[in-house]
């Protein structure tokens, strides 16, 4: 009787091989994504963008504060609501910050955080005007994006395909070794 010849396992070394390196990539960007939709970061990022496309003359110029900070000062109730059809208003509290940028990033913060909370239901409660709320819906494509329930799947995506990339390394080195025992 004649031994068999022992089986090679270097083609399955090689599919795991690329399998793993395949999920691996995924997992890095789909683990991007969740930190870009993070809650600080995206509604920081989104109220930015927001900020610098509603300021006339950039973010850091101080004469609209300026005047906003006038107005809210000489209302009785020292409140303002600053876009006309949005339930968003300025407070004395709003200009404690130094920075010009940081009060319109605070403010844009408010119009924000409730459509990153609750999407189109979030963009419902700010907007009293059916009008504005259409005009925001159209202009709002970002913050859509980069909204909580799109957090959350990113996240399960990526701890899947994490775990998912563990079991194809685990795999591509015991075969790695079935290979090199041969």
């Amino acid at each position: 009787m004649t031994a068999k010849p022992a089986k090679s396992y270097g083609y399955v070394k090689w599919i795991f091989g690329i399998l793993f390196l395949i999920s691996i990539g995924f997992t890095l960007l789909f683990s991007s994504l969740a930190l870009v939709t993070s809650k600080e970061r995206a509604i920081k990022t989104v109220a930015t963008a927001v900020a610098e496309a509603f300021s006339k003359k950039g973010i850091d110029d101080p004469l609209e504060v300026t005047l906003l900070k006038r107005q809210v000062e000489t209302t009785a109730s020292h409140e303002i609501y600053p876009i006309a059809g949005l339930n968003i208003s300025l407070t004395p509290k709003d200009f404690e910050v130094k920075l010009p940028r940081d009060v319109r990033i605070n403010f844009f913060s408010k119009l924000v955080a409730p459509i990153y909370e609750d999407g189109e239901k979030g963009l419902e409660t700010l907007a009293n005007d059916p009008d504005m709320r259409a005009k925001l819906k159209d202009a709002l494509g970002l913050p859509l994006m980069l909204s909580k329930k799109n957090h959350v799947m990113f996240l399960i995506v990526s701890v899947t395909l994490g775990v998912l990339s563990l079991v194809l390394l685990t795999l591509l080195i015991v075969f790695s070794e079935k290979n090199d025992k041969t």
